[in-house]
């Protein structure tokens, strides 16, 4: 975005900054007199127990949902703001006891595929609008729209993304989408000798790419427009498919 840019409703947009900074401007993008988002968790694993610590910082409203009595006493110790039901989410009529309907968003994350996918597919029919169903397998991944679900997340995907960043040979130290594939955020290794160093950020020649942030000797600052990115700075991108290779040129050595 440039600095004529208005953000309007409807609009998906993505922050870059420091998380303390982050949390002062949440509030510019919420309804003043929006209630707190109830969230339910299927599953107190290990990603369940991370993304309630994590929604309870947000101030949601979060509910897990774990089949292990022993695992409920564990969550229920360490995160007093959530509710813990023992619950089977494979069963509908402790679905429905929850009120998942009435939820805003629910998140399968039993550990398991084919749990994950069943009890979503119940939440859908039991009214919740919003569904995050995690799975392992692609090919689960790619049926999951048929069924209804909304969103699906594989962390073997994820983790392919990573490795592909780590085993690079150019700039690129880690990529991720955003926008529904239509950007990307890089995370890139300033090197020296290469076009990006020569000049301050506005002078820089980088069509729809946005500097949001740069790593300087264990440092960690939001970029600014003066800034001059240097030799074994670790940069942070976002940038639009249409512009990858201009701005990928910017990081390496001419060629002699």
């Amino acid at each position: 975005p440039g600095g004529n840019d208005a953000i309007q409703a409807g609009d998906q947009v993505t922050l870059i900054g420091a998380h303390a900074d982050l949390e002062k401007v949440q509030p510019l993008f919420e309804q003043r007199s929006s209630p707190r988002l109830r969230v339910l968790i299927a599953g107190g694993g290990e990603i369940g127990l991370h993304l309630a610590r994590m929604l309870g910082r947000i101030r949601c409203s979060v509910t897990v949902l774990e089949s292990d009595p022993k695992r409920c006493e564990f969550i229920a110790e360490r995160l007093p703001h959530c509710t813990v039901l023992h619950a089977d989410v494979k069963s509908r009529a402790d679905l429905e006891e929850a009120r998942v309907g009435s939820a805003d968003v629910f998140v399968a994350c039993t550990g398991r595929d084919e749990e994950n996918i069943v009890c979503g597919v119940e939440a859908k029919q039991l009214g919740c609008p919003r569904l995050l169903t995690i799975v392992r397998s692609p090919d689960y991944a790619n049926v999951l729209e048929r069924l209804g679900i909304d969103v699906a997340v594989s962390p073997r995907q994820a983790m392919a993304r990573q490795i592909a960043g780590m085993v690079s040979r150019g700039p690129i130290l880690e990529r991720s989408t955003v926008a529904g594939g239509a950007a990307e955020v890089w995370e890139v290794q300033v090197k020296a000798g290469v076009p990006a160093t020569e000049a301050r950020l506005k002078d820089l020649q980088m069509p729809e790419c946005l500097v949001a942030a740069i790593e300087r000797d264990d440092f960690v600052k939001v970029a600014a427009a003066d800034d001059q990115l240097h030799a074994g700075d670790i940069a942070v991108l976002l940038v639009n498919n249409r512009s990858r290779d201009k701005v990928l040129r910017l990081f390496q050595k001419p060629s002699a």
